[in-house]
């Protein structure tokens, strides 16, 4: 965790520090809410901070691979009988993007 702290010899951790204060055998409800938002709050801020730069080269590297396929398939010029077999798939292939990304937005804006 990146909130956890150094001292001479040994970690400081804020939710240690609570739970010692608190106590770990039965927690009041107000405790209990503090710590999951603490604990939710800390994991979205350390994804947030990693994963971005991982997500943008994962969706870079997919998108070179998709056109680089693009060109391959134009270069071999495909009959009317492969494109009429590959048009419906594209179709399908977007309709199913488009209903995910969809799903995706009207979920987010629930939470």
């Amino acid at each position: 965790m990146e909130r956890l702290m150094r001292n001479d010899k040994q970690i400081i951790d804020p939710l240690k520090k609570l739970l010692q204060d608190h106590g770990t055998i039965s927690p009041s409800e107000g405790f209990s809410k503090r710590l999951l938002n603490a604990v939710i709050t800390g994991y979205r801020l350390n994804y947030s901070r990693a994963y971005k730069k991982q997500e943008r080269l994962g969706k870079g590297i997919i998108a070179i691979l998709i056109i680089t396929t693009l060109v391959i398939f134009v270069e071999l010029r495909p009959t009317l009988e492969t494109m009429e077999m590959i048009v419906p798939i594209v179709i399908l292939a977007i309709g199913l993007l488009s209903l995910i990304l969809m799903f995706r937005k009207l979920f987010s804006a629930q939470q």
